[in-house]
């Protein structure tokens, strides 16, 4: 595949992978929650998200903190929080402020769907590294807009049909360098 980054999804990964990345020279953002409290399915996490967060926040981080693989920690991913305004903020800065009781020296982020609301309701700005979730189309206009902000594709297709040229004008750059 060629990549050299990984971005763990929406829950804590066995140790083993975390001890094979930092054996193969991975970089990781290492994430947690698919759900806060606004449910995705049923029987999600939601129901036992307010019991449990801090306590897990906790386990995973202290768990998985002195790997030097893990270079950021991802605290949701296209939770609908983030599109909820004032209370999806709220949620949001109270799980960094737990996130930073058990490590302040890697960034904070989430993989985001919903830029446009995330972004009208401070929640983007809380970010230390915004993910854009299939949004590639929106990187260039948001960095001129936002050029404070540092954005990352968090969650992209490899070989999508519908971006097909740009995969191939990549191999045929890639094998011109050869």
């Amino acid at each position: 595949m060629g990549s050299n980054a990984l971005r763990l999804s929406h829950n804590p990964m066995a140790p083993e992978l975390l001890k094979y990345a930092d054996q193969m020279g991975f970089i990781v953002i290492n994430e947690i929650f698919d759900e806060w409290l606004e449910p995705k399915r049923p029987h999600g996490y939601s129901s036992h998200f307010m019991e449990w967060r801090e306590q897990d926040i906790a386990d995973w981080m202290r768990r998985d903190r002195n790997h030097p693989s893990v270079v950021a920690w991802s605290l949701g991913n296209e939770v609908p929080e983030q599109r909820m305004g004032e209370s999806g903020v709220e949620i949001f800065s109270d799980l960094i402020d737990i996130a930073s009781r058990h490590d302040t020296t890697r960034p904070f982020t989430a993989g985001l769907d919903h830029v446009d609301a995330a972004t009208e309701s401070g929640f983007a700005q809380l970010l230390d590294l915004v993910g854009y979730n299939y949004r590639k189309y929106r990187y260039r206009e948001d960095h001129e807009q936002h050029p404070e902000r540092v954005i990352y594709g968090a969650e992209t297709l490899i070989y999508p049909l519908h971006d097909y040229d740009s995969w191939l004008t990549g191999i045929i750059r890639y094998r011109g360098k050869r």
